[in-house]
């Protein structure tokens, strides 16, 4: 797990935050997670990150702020997904 965060990083600041999950990820039902997106929305960088783990434990990708996810769900496709669906 990687934090991609662009500009000056200030943990501490609440906002949105992207996760995104690689080709071996799958939820509970074995639906494959590779082409979806979670967001956690006014959070601080370690409790949105803490929030991530206990929905998942450590099986996602990557953890990004706003300006780092921008134009990455065109690009590759993705989707957002809620909390159930990625359970």
């Amino acid at each position: 797990m990687a934090r991609n965060v662009t500009g000056s990083f200030n943990g501490d600041q609440k906002q949105d935050w992207f996760f995104t999950f690689g080709y071996g990820h799958e939820n509970a039902k074995g639906e494959r997670l590779a082409h979806r997106y979670f967001v956690i929305r006014d959070a601080t960088f370690e409790d949105a990150r803490k929030q991530m783990m206990k929905l998942r434990g450590p099986a996602w990708g990557f953890q990004y702020d706003t300006a780092g996810f921008d134009g990455q769900p065109e690009q590759f496709g993705l989707s957002e997904a809620t909390a159930a669906e990625i359970e």
